[in-house]
């Protein structure tokens, strides 16, 4: 199965773990991507040590054939994109308005929102589908209202940002990003550059887009395009993410009744469940990075910016950290895992989403007895950017 692995291939998607399990046993290996030799790391200590060894393994992106569809940024120096010691200058103002304490506090107002929009749901048919009707709905309400203090009105902007980003899955190597997405990045980029300015007022002053651009106007740390790109991804990266890892632990929930069962006979167990789902039913498939000068790496001879892909999704099957790893179990005790990657370029998000997640699937196993999957054959089909698995749609009939 390895020889016939290829991490751009869209169908790898619907139904990874077969896939992710051979991988997660394997060692290091080259592949040709695209045309071009690439570095495949998909063992847990391997994915690790490349998110935090900075010497040999880079995050700044150069250009490389095939990759134009996960170029989300038109190739601009986002945060994602650069190594400390410049990156921590970067995050330096981000990371305390995402911290666990910032992200903590925001947990009523996220209360009251999902009462508000489950209190939708039950309005609604036996058959909902879920990721247009709830998830997408409610990340949207997260990420630009609550967290980053859009207006309402405002949404739409970054909801077509976000949208032409997920269709870059289309791009061949070679291929210019469309009109329609360089108009969405135009109309966004123009919208927070009068933020920026000082020209759009309207945003809540509580919320993390002004207090950045209120803490740059103190140190100055960053310049105005630094900050542009600071603040763009927080508007369009995680809307799609945090949409489909609810709609995973939705589905979890009916694919495996009885461990839903357990999360509703012991509460308790709802924020390992979270961890469980991001292991079992990852959101990510892979991470890229690039190799910094020669090198051999376990067996394989590694040249200056030979493209590294880190197989994330593969990790959770490790059977070196995870007994049983094919075993879906909401009470499995808690150990490691990279799905938010580690060191320096952890997910900034990942707090919000833990939140989130856990405040979500408490609420649905205080209100439904069982959650029941709907779509023909329980076929579930995924789609979002290559490095996303991001489910199109789940229908499901939640019962009291």
């Amino acid at each position: 199965m390895i020889g016939e692995f290829s991490i751009f291939d869209s169908s790898l998607k619907n139904n990874p773990l077969p896939a992710f399990a051979e991988l997660a046993r394997t060692r290091p290996f080259s592949q040709k991507i695209y045309g071009v030799d690439s570095l495949i790391l998909s063992r847990f200590k391997h994915v690790e040590e490349a998110f935090v060894d900075f010497s040999r393994f880079s995050s700044v992106k150069p250009y490389i054939p095939g990759q134009e569809s996960i170029d989300y940024f038109k190739g601009r120096e986002i945060l994602g994109f650069v190594d400390p010691p410049e990156h921590t200058r970067l995050r330096r103002n981000l990371s305390a308005c995402l911290s666990p304490a910032a992200v903590k506090a925001l947990g009523q107002e996220i209360n009251l929102l999902l009462d508000r929009t489950l209190d939708e749901l039950d309005d609604g048919s036996d058959n909902i589908e879920i990721i247009s009707a709830f998830t997408h709905p409610l990340a949207v309400d997260v990420v630009l209202g609550v967290l980053l203090g859009l207006p309402r009105e405002d949404f739409v902007i970054f909801e077509a940002l976000t949208a032409e980003m997920c269709g870059l899955v289309d791009l061949k190597p070679g291929d210019q990003h469309s009109k329609s997405y360089d108009d969405a990045w135009d109309t966004a980029q123009e919208y927070l550059e009068d933020v920026i300015a000082g020209a759009n007022d309207r945003l809540d002053k509580s919320k993390i887009i002004s207090s950045l651009v209120t803490l740059n106007r103190q140190d100055h740390i960053l310049d105005s395009e630094e900050l542009l790109l600071q603040i763009m991804p927080l508007c369009v990266a995680g809307i799609s993410p945090i949409s489909s890892l609810l709609g995973s632990i939705l589905l979890m929930m009916a694919r495996f009744p009885q461990q839903f069962e357990v999360v509703r006979q012991n509460p308790s167990l709802v924020g390992g469940a979270i961890e469980e789902i991001l292991r079992f039913d990852p959101p990510s498939m892979f991470s890229p990075r690039y190799a910094k000068g020669h090198f051999n790496y376990e067996g394989v001879d590694v040249a200056e910016g030979m493209p590294v892909y880190l197989i994330v999704g593969a990790t959770g099957f490790d059977p070196a950290i995870y007994e049983d790893p094919l075993r879906f179990d909401v009470s499995r005790p808690a150990r490691p895992h990279v799905i938010f990657a580690k060191g320096a370029h952890t997910c900034l998000g990942m707090h919000l989403v833990r939140l989130l997640g856990r405040l979500m699937l408490g609420k649905i196993a205080t209100h439904y007895r069982a959650v029941e999957l709907l779509n023909e054959g329980g076929y579930v089909n995924y789609c979002g950017s290559p490095q996303a698995r991001d489910p199109e749609e789940i229908h499901l009939h939640f019962k009291r």
